[in-house]
């Protein structure tokens, strides 16, 4: 890049920052105004009662102060009626604004307008404050990194940084890019992103994803994702904007309300209890409260809690969808090559009646050297020891059957009993079919047999009990090997349900026949390597080993971790979510009822009515950040009792 184009480039990078900037700044210059428009339309209202004012002049005021706080509010009621949206919210309001002055109590008319626009300040306030406490407790959110240039430590913004930069971190930060470690070793934290408690040691060569902590060495490391990684791809998820959900009641209640508030006006005026502008009265107060419940839009506060939370412990999901789904999980499926397995071969025999084990790995972890077949890797960790390329010659490797070399000037071969029948050295079918056996021949004569296979994860043990804990009553499983292994799955899992002998066809195939009997809503849970990218027949795909910032993957949770027990940390936050979303919900309903008992009797009025709304629906969106930690209200004294002791 010339330098003129280097300069117009970090022009861009800035601009691109300063925007950013501006559209706070605008959000901020919006929100400033709006409290100006408040105090300026509570001083009007405050001015009648001072200076006792008479009418006209205070219903000038009155309207003026309304018009002031609320005007948009009535300009959109006007156009929502011309789109036939009769029970929307600022038609509601601007209908309660104009009927108020009709019957002389036009100050609970303007106090309401100046409520609403408090209401939606504080409101707003709250949500900001607890989306930006959830995304500081997740430590996923960075701005700058530490670049090594020209032996020069120096601190970047991250959209700076390219892919190939080297980054220093020492002990304590954060890593703020997804990277290889190129020089040092440490202990690494990686639990925010994997849900992994033990801390995990790296060295130069093992990737380290963003969101980890240095917790011992300083490391320098080369950036291997440019613009996006697995710390900001999980911030976005978490951060983007989510489809409006109507509540259910909504529907029902807002209709039924302002219907109930005109018949009851009309019995109050014809039974002669009350004049006409008395019922007229009452009826807004009831009317006030058929507002299409807007307390109820705080429980979208819980849900993304309950995301973000799940996020710091190893689950992400794509959104509050895939959330709301998961709460009615009833029913598992695992592919179990990489859940209920490791996913990847490793040697668990050796034999040979002309030479100890450590030969026979040494000379098949030389024959192997160039191959990248998967049992590659396997036989070269057992081996453990140095590999001198120079001794391995004539190197030729037969896809999913073996290799052919010269080793020290001694021709080898490695492989399948396909292989060696092929070479004229017929050998005898293996009892274990499952289990993949390896022949080794030095010269022509056979020399022993390494036999592979995909070990079953201690874990695989207690995954049954612990998704029974979080209401799954239905556990299956589908595996590419045969019946023997498949059995030994099973007995390890205690999952009885399963399908051997599965290719990827087949496995998608068991899903779709499980479904039908499966209970509640059925999750399919894969690794990475086995999953096609798309979905299959289940109502929640779940990827193990897999990152929201990974390309061609749209599951519904990832798991970054390579442990299944994080899909637990996803079903135990959806069910936490729901749990909070019931008692709030039920304490919004009680609050309700009572102001409508109370507006009926004609103990309450409009604005009340208002305020007591708004103050209950801020305390429910303050409560969501207790779904971060899955924690019940009953628990919120006591975390902050420890908080102030602390």
């Amino acid at each position: 890049m010339s330098d003129s184009n280097a300069k117009l480039s970090d022009k861009l990078k800035h601009l691109n920052r300063a925007t950013e900037s501006g559209e706070q700044a605008g959000g901020n210059r919006a929100s400033l105004l709006l409290i100006a428009r408040v105090v300026l339309s509570g001083l009007l209202c405050f001015a009648v009662p001072a200076l006792s004012l008479e009418s006209p002049v205070s219903v000038i005021l009155l309207i003026c102060a309304g018009l002031v706080c609320g005007a948009d509010l009535i300009v959109d009621g006007v156009v929502r009626v011309t789109r036939e949206e009769y029970f929307n919210r600022n038609v509601i309001v601007t209908l309660i604004f104009v009927v108020s002055f009709i019957v002389g109590v036009g100050y609970e008319g303007a106090l309401l307008m100046i409520l609403i626009r408090v209401g939606e300040l504080l409101s707003g306030y709250v949500d900001r404050r607890v989306r930006e406490s959830v995304t500081d407790l997740t430590g996923l959110a960075f701005e700058t990194a530490n670049v090594v240039r020209r032996g020069q430590i120096t601190e970047t913004w991250l959209d700076e940084v390219q892919a190939g930069d080297e980054i220093a971190v020492a002990p304590g930060e954060y890593f703020p890019l997804d990277c290889i470690v190129l020089d040092g070793t440490s202990t690494v934290d990686t639990s925010l992103i994997t849900g992994k408690a033990r801390p995990v040691p790296v060295t130069a060569g093992d990737t380290v994803l963003a969101g980890s902590a240095n917790l011992t060495g300083a490391v320098r490391c080369e950036v291997i994702s440019e613009g996006t990684s697995t710390a900001s791809e999980i911030l976005k998820r978490l951060n983007a904007p989510q489809p409006e959900r109507q509540h259910p009641v909504e529907r029902l209640f807002t209709p039924a309300l302002i219907l109930v508030s005109f018949v009851f006006a009309l019995i109050l005026a014809v039974s002669g209890r009350t004049d006409a502008y008395e019922a007229v009265h009452r009826a807004l107060a009831l009317f006030t409260l058929s507002s299409a419940l807007p307390a109820f839009s705080g429980v979208k506060n819980i849900r993304y809690a309950a995301r973000a939370g799940a996020a710091s412990r190893g689950a992400v999901f794509s959104g509050d969808e895939a959330l709301l789904r998961t709460e009615q999980c009833g029913t598992v499926i695992f592919s179990a090559e990489g859940t209920l397995t490791a996913g990847y071969q490793k040697v668990v025999g050796l034999q040979s009646n002309r030479m100890d084990s450590q030969t026979l790995l040494k000379i098949a972890a030389h024959a192997v050297a160039y191959s990248r077949d998967p049992s590659a890797n396997a036989i070269i960790q057992a081996y453990g020891g140095p590999i001198y390329i120079e001794l391995v010659q004539d190197f030729v490797e037969i896809p999913n059957c073996g290799v052919k070399v010269t080793f020290d000037g001694v021709p080898v071969v490695l492989g399948t009993a396909a292989l060696m029948a092929a070479a004229g050295n017929p050998m005898p079918l293996q009892e274990d079919a499952d289990n993949a056996v390896l022949f080794l021949t030095i010269g022509r004569e056979i020399a022993g047999t390494i036999t592979l296979a995909d070990p079953i994860r201690k874990s695989c043990t207690t995954i049954r009990s612990a998704l029974e804990q979080q209401g799954v009553t239905q556990t299956a499983f589908s595996t590419s090997y045969g019946n023997t292994t498949a059995e030994q799955i099973s007995q390890k899992s205690g999952i009885t349900t399963y399908r051997a002998n599965c290719g990827d066809d087949g496995k998608l195939q068991f899903i779709a026949d499980a479904k039908p009997d499966a209970v509640g809503n059925l999750l399919y849970l894969c690794d990475r390597k086995r999953y096609s990218g798309g979905h299959s027949a289940a109502e929640l795909d779940a990827v193990l080993g897999c990152s929201p910032v990974d390309a061609g993957v749209t599951a519904d949770i990832y798991l970054p971790g390579a442990k299944a027990s994080a899909l637990c940390s996803a079903l135990s936050a959806a069910h936490g979510a729901r749990r909070m979303c019931n008692v709030s919900e039920g304490i919004l309903f009680a609050v309700k009822a009572v102001l409508i008992a109370l507006a009926a009797f004609g103990v309450t009025t409009v604005w009340f009515s208002a305020f007591v709304e708004t103050a209950v629906s801020l305390i429910i969106r303050a409560f969501s950040v207790q779904a971060f930690f899955e924690r019940p209200f009953a628990g919120m004294a006591k975390t902050l009792k420890q908080t102030h002791t602390s």
